[in-house]
Parts: C-alpha cells; structure tokens; sequence
C-alpha cells in the first residue's frame, strides 16, 4: 500500500527545479545522449513540448538503451542514476526518495 502511495506521489508531482541542467550520474559511462532521431524535445510539468535545452526545468532523461545496459528493472535502480537524487531503503520495497537541498519539511514533487 505504501509502495503504491510512494508511486502516485512520484506520479503525480513535479520536483522544484533547477535551472541548470544536470548530467547523468557518471558523465563518462551514461553520458548525456539521448537516442531520438530528429529534434530533442521533452514534456515538462507544463504539459507542453519544447526543445530540451529550453526547458524551464532540470530534466534528466534515462533511455531504454542505459536501463538495459546498467541492468536497472526497479524505479529505484533508475533513479540512482539522476545526478542529487539520493534513494534509501527504508523498508521491504519501501524506499525514501530526496533531491538535493530538500529535507522532509520540504514540500518536494516529482514528475517521472
């Protein structure tokens, strides 16, 4: 039950942003390519589609590619992978979700 309230959440919020971009966890290794043919656009907590170096927010996009790669099959396992997102374990397949900067008196959402 708490799993499935800790994904709603995640669901249906958007992180306070940073303007600047991020990089990937391990520049060298993940890098930050995207495998898209054509324009590299993005939907952002606006709901509208811009060109990813426009958008008002840090967006950090995790191909197929570098899931099958790393061996990822958790959300967790995929959000180890977002440079300041810290992921703990706080029980069986309960887990504690932070950004960089935010505490838990920090009204914090995340759009995945």
């Amino acid at each position: 039950m708490k799993f499935g309230i800790l994904c709603m959440v995640f669901w249906f919020c958007c992180g306070s942003a940073w303007a600047a971009p991020t990089a990937s966890l391990t520049e060298s290794s993940l890098g930050n390519e995207l495998l898209f043919a054509g324009t590299q656009t993005v939907v952002t907590a606006a709901c509208s589609k811009q060109p990813l170096n426009q958008a008002p927010a840090a967006v950090t996009v995790i191909t197929a590619d570098q899931l099958e790669r790393y061996g990822v099959v958790t959300l967790p396992d995929a959000l180890r992978y977002v440079v300041g997102m810290n992921v703990s374990e706080a029980g069986a397949n309960i887990y504690n979700v932070t950004l960089r900067a935010s505490t838990h008196n920090t009204p914090t959402r995340y759009l995945l």
